[in-house]
């Protein structure tokens, strides 16, 4: 599977991204604190060459940056370096 593009909205209140893939997925969300930041493991999946080292930075309080990588040969992961948050939501469409 290929993590094609990543999509994102800022409202004054929350943030919503997408994550575009070429097939079904299975991640998993994880936090880690100093500094806050939201991560998204994408399992079995490889990272379109067109979003590597392409930082995305946020336009509110609430999301200072996205980051994407290949973590390994078949997980790619999705960081969210969070400004103030109170709750996380991930889900598939």
């Amino acid at each position: 599977m290929i993590v094609e593009n990543i999509r994102y909205w800022e409202a004054p209140n929350s943030v919503r991204l997408v994550v575009d893939l070429n097939g079904e997925a299975q991640f998993k969300q994880g936090e880690a604190r100093g500094p806050d930041r939201v991560f998204i493991d994408v399992a079995q999946a490889r990272l379109n060459s067109a979003l590597v080292g392409r930082p995305m930075p946020g336009k509110s309080g609430l999301l200072q940056q996205i980051r994407v990588g290949q973590y390994d040969n078949s997980t790619v992961r999705v960081v969210l370096d969070l400004g103030s948050y109170s709750k996380v939501n991930s889900f598939t469409l």
